[in-house]
């Protein structure tokens, strides 16, 4: 006799008598926490129904299972891209609060930072401080204008950087004003002033600008000490560079 058959999603036995005997098709539903994934459809006997429907939901929990790992990575990827875009912006926000812009040297927060380390780091070392003033800055503005007044800052933050030691803390801190620190080297003490002139000579004398680029320069020797402050040994310097200011030329122009 012809059986009748039909497909259930919900694992519910077909329409027949307890006493029917012979293979019917089923469909098993694969569900786990109200996640629907789909269904198996297959050819079974009544005895192997349970199995089955077992089988499936145990397929259900492994297929939710792995849903579950993959949204956890993914947001595992999300996160980690968001921590270094953090990060990134971070570094560039310190280097922005750090650095000048135009020279890329420290500015007057990463001069006095990084100089308060180096004073910490170095107790009992003598120290020096070089203070240099760009000469005649408004006259190169209002002469050739103000890219060319760019030019001679940023052209004179490397010739300063040229001149120092490597280990030499430089920083722009106003408009046409420079700062550095550093540990003097007992075996290796050279005339910085001297450096620093003969630096910026070798320079103009190869530059064809109209102008030349000169600095004053104001330095002070001092021991670090734990009750040292910035501010006074800046001060210092700044009194030998308006005594220097005094002597620089009455115009740049060449």
């Amino acid at each position: 006799n012809e059986k009748r058959k039909r497909i259930c999603t919900d694992c519910l036995i077909d329409n027949v008598t307890a006493t029917t005997t012979g293979t019917f098709c089923y469909g098993f539903s694969l569900s786990s926490n109200e996640k629907y994934y789909g269904f198996i459809v297959c050819e079974t006997d009544l005895s192997s129904i349970n199995p089955i429907k077992l089988l499936c939901s145990q397929i259900g929990t492994l297929l939710y299972i792995d849903e579950m790992r993959k949204s956890e990575l993914k947001a595992k990827q999300e996160l980690k891209k968001t921590l270094k875009l953090i990060q990134e912006k971070n570094e560039i926000l310190n280097y922005l609060s750090q650095y000048d812009e135009l020279t890329k040297i420290y500015n007057r927060r990463g001069f006095i930072e990084k100089s308060m380390e180096l004073l910490k780091n170095n107790i009992g070392k003598e120290i020096k401080v070089i203070f240099c003033d760009l000469d005649h800055l408004k006259e190169i503005n209002d002469t050739f204008g103000h890219n060319e007044g760019d030019y001679a800052i940023s052209n004179a933050a490397k010739l300063i950087v040229a001149s120092l030691p490597k280990n030499a803390i430089v920083s722009r801190v106003g408009g046409d004003e420079f700062v550095s620190i550093f540990v003097v080297n007992p075996k290796n003490d050279l005339n910085v002033e001297i450096v620093i002139k003969n630096t910026f000579k070798k320079f103009n004398d190869g530059c064809n600008k109209p102008y030349y680029i000169e600095t004053s320069i104001g330095y002070y020797d001092f021991i670090s000490s734990e009750d040292i402050k910035i501010a006074a040994i800046i001060n210092e310097a700044d009194k030998y560079l308006y005594e220097a200011k005094k002597h620089r030329k009455s115009t740049i122009r060449k």
